[in-house]
């Protein structure tokens, strides 16, 4: 039975806007993968969905047939689609929210957008405090110095998805609490008007249950599995600047972590 047009022409358009990123440390099979699992977490490839041929996604996107090849069967592999000889992929079921970390890139506000995703975020507090002990170490603060502290909400999709608190050196960064950070990548806005921008990021990754009020925000029961991640920022002169925690929803997202071992090596991929 032959599928209903408007269906194939919806994808068709969709896997058109696929663009080979050249500047990213990413293999261009990886980018097509993720570019797949985005358009099934948002919604536009469900279960059941056909794909194109490989010939007609590489024509499409304007890849290699072999790099189309390669994207799908690592798909695959992971679950997500079901590969048949001779016929079109079935996709499985919905994907997760695909988050990179490489040598020259952090999943952020940024990485989310490229993806295609529908981002919001919300701030609840933006005020200039005294810092605790952990934040005082954890920025190498002086004894008299402030941070700006920053609660946020980030959504994608309509869902919320990170609860976020970052700690940023008043006196590297002043008077920031009276920038609106509503639906902006932070970083991009320290870069934007104080010439900051991060060297080097340092983080830590563990699942917690999460506390009252976090789960509430975030919409899910008490004591819910949280992925929580710790991350402090460096400058080009090794000074911290910024020390953020967020709290991600566990069910929706998964993490990818490429290690470059020599400039002329492809990136080693590991995922969380």
């Amino acid at each position: 039975m032959v599928k209903p047009l408007y269906i194939y022409i919806e994808v068709n358009m969709n896997l058109s806007n696929f663009q080979i990123d050249k500047s990213s440390p990413l293999p261009y099979y990886y980018q097509l993968e993720r570019y797949i699992q985005t358009l099934m977490y948002k919604g536009d490839l469900k279960k059941n969905d056909e794909l194109q041929s490989e010939g007609e996604i590489a024509s499409l996107c304007n890849i290699s047939v072999g790099v189309v090849r390669h994207a799908l069967k690592r798909l695959e592999l992971r679950g997500v689609i079901t590969c048949r000889k001779g016929k079109r992929a079935v996709v499985k079921g919905n994907q997760k929210i695909q988050v990179e970390f490489s040598h020259k890139q952090y999943g952020g506000y940024e990485e989310l957008e490229k993806q295609g995703l529908n981002v919001h975020t919300r701030v609840i507090e933006n005020t200039l405090t005294e810092p605790n002990d952990k934040v005082k170490e954890k920025l190498k603060l002086k004894e008299e110095e402030k941070v700006t502290k920053i609660i946020r909400i980030r959504s994608v999709e309509d869902q919320p998805v990170i609860f976020w608190i970052s700690y940023v050196s008043a006196q590297l960064c002043p008077n920031i609490v009276q920038y609106d950070l509503t639906d902006c990548s932070l970083n991009s806005v320290v870069n934007k008007l104080y010439g900051i921008k991060t060297s080097c990021v340092e983080c830590s990754l563990e699942v917690i249950r999460g506390e009252q009020e976090i789960c509430r925000m975030l919409n899910k029961p008490l004591d819910e599995p949280l992925i929580y991640i710790e991350s402090i920022n460096f400058l080009q002169d090794s000074r911290v600047f910024q020390l953020s925690e967020a709290w991600h929803t566990s069910d929706n997202w998964s993490f990818n972590f490429h290690f470059l071992l020599n400039k002329n090596q492809m990136p080693l991929q590991t995922s969380v």
